[in-house]
Formats: structure tokens, C-alpha cells, sequence
């Protein structure tokens, strides 16, 4: 019985002669693939270095988390949100108001945008606020009041807290609609100053003014 042609290498490619079984096909691959294994394989890295490329990557995932929380926390804070509620007949414009108040221009914008289109028939002011900044309430006030004025119907809605500047906005509307645990009122300024003249007089400490010429 003859031998099964083996195969030949030409130029580092091996090629098949024809009448080779396929279990001697299957053999020739297992061998290559055991001749393969053989070969010794460097040790890419040590047990220290696995161990800090763990930590390293864990650190990196819960660090990248947390900017995108603070990313999402900073772009809700301050943040107004506009509705418009449209049905078959007229449409209603709502507005909110919520938080510190810091700016008035995202509000007066809103405000300004609806009173001047005319499908919007009445604004709905939903306001939640402990109050802010003196300036940014009276712009909004004045908004308010104005679009009031101008003959198109502002109803504000007070949730939670509605106290300082939030009460002041209120104020502007047609119609102030308040539940009974909402707290509201106190108009005002605060200012806290550090008195320590008598302090220092008792000390010794004062302030002399030395000026030359006329």
C-alpha cells in the first residue's frame, strides 16, 4: 500500500497534494497547532500590574460617573421649564419658576414670547421659590405686570415655598392661587454686618485721616 502524498513548503506556504484523507489533513493541523503552543510566550505583565490596571479602571469608570452627576446637578440647578398645554379650543401657557431666583432672563423671555403670541390666551405662573436676588424679582414683577395690564390673564400658582422674591413675582398677576401649606409672605432685605467699633474703641484701635493741601 502506498504512503498519503504529504505536503510540500514552497516559500513558506505549505500546499496539499491531492489524495491526502481527511484525517490526515486533521493530524497535519493538530500538529501545527500543538508546534504553535509550544513556543514559550512572554509574560506581558506581573500580578502588581494587573492588580493596579483593575483599581486604575474602576477609578477611572466611578470618577467618570461622578462628573456626569455633577454635570447633570449643575445643569438643573436654576433651571426654568416652559409647557404649553394646547387642546381643541384655546392654549395655555405654563411657566415655572423654581429655586433661588438668580436670573430673570430665561422668565421674562417666556413671559414676553407668550403674552405676545396670540393663540396663547392666559399664562399659568407656577412658582416654588425662597426668593433671590432684589434686581432679578423686579424684572420679573414688572414682566408679569405688564403682561397682566396688557389685558391677557396671569394666574400664579404657589407650591411649596413662595416666600421673598417668589411672594413679590406673585404679586404681578391677575389671580394668586396658593395651597394651605404654602408658606409665602416676607417681603424684605436682609443685611448682616460685623460691628466692632466699641470693640476696638476699648482697644485703642482707631482711624486717623493725616491729608495735605487744600
Amino acid at each position: 500500500m502506498s504512503k498519503d502524498p504529504g505536503p510540500m513548503q514552497v516559500g513558506g506556504v505549505f500546499h496539499f497534494q491531492a489524495g491526502l484523507t481527511f484525517n490526515h489533513l486533521f493530524s497535519i493541523l493538530m500538529r501545527k497547532i500543538n508546534d504553535l503552543q509550544a513556543f514559550d510566550c512572554p509574560k506581558t505583565m506581573n500580578k502588581s500590574t494587573k492588580w493596579f490596571l483593575i483599581i486604575f479602571g474602576i477609578l477611572a469608570v466611578v470618577g467618570f460617573g461622578f462628573m456626569l452627576l455633577i454635570y447633570g446637578f449643575m445643569k438643573s440647578v436654576g433651571e426654568r421649564t416652559e409647557v404649553v398645554t394646547s387642546g381643541s379650543g384655546s392654549k395655555i401657557a405654563v411657566v415655572e419658576l423654581r429655586g433661588v431666583i438668580t436670573s430673570s432672563e430665561d422668565i421674562v423671555r417666556q413671559i414676553k414670547k407668550y403674552r405676545e403670541t396670540g393663540s396663547i390666551k392666559a399664562i399659568l405662573l407656577r412658582v416654588d421659590s425662597p426668593g433671590g436676588g432684589v434686581v432679578a424679582s423686579q424684572e420679573i414683577y414688572e414682566e408679569v405686570k405688564k403682561t397682566r395690564d396688557g389685558g391677557k390673564p396671569v394666574v400664579v400658582s404657589m407650591g411649596a415655598l413662595a416666600a421673598s422674591g417668589g411672594y413679590y413675582v406673585s404679586c404681578g398677576a391677575s389671580r394668586l392661587v396658593a395651597n394651605r401649606g404654602t408658606l409665602t409672605g416676607s417681603i424684605g432685605v436682609i443685611s448682616e454686618f460685623l460691628q466692632l467699633q466699641e470693640v476696638l474703641g476699648k482697644l485703642g484701635v482707631g482711624v486717623k485721616t493725616i491729608k495735605s493741601g487744600k
